[in-house]
């Protein structure tokens, strides 16, 4: 993720272990080979930078054989949610709808 406050708003949906972009896309790399990982998500922000760290990021992953999972940020693009740290509204949003049929 971009930031802190990605990190806060995942963790309030009940994700655990992330990494932010405050560091060299290469290092968390190395972090993630250290740490024998082998599939990420990938959940930068749908607008023109997050796009383009989503690029760099899947480009260095692909190099170093690291699997995407694509399916969560597939259904993302979908919805009106542009950073990350909506999701947390959206969902609580989307539920409340749902639970109003």
């Amino acid at each position: 993720v971009e930031g802190k406050n990605d990190v806060k708003a995942l963790k309030s949906l009940g994700f655990e272990f992330f990494y932010t972009l405050h560091k060299p896309i290469y290092k968390i790399m190395e972090e993630l080979h250290e740490q024998e990982i082998d599939q990420i998500v990938i959940l930068t922000d749908f607008d023109k930078k997050g796009k383009e760290l989503y690029k760099k990021i899947k480009s260095a992953c692909s190099q170093r054989g690291i699997k995407i999972f694509t399916k969560l940020r597939s259904e993302l693009r979908k919805t009106n949610v542009v950073h990350i740290e909506g999701l947390e509204t959206f969902i609580g949003n989307y539920y409340k709808k749902q639970t109003k049929k």
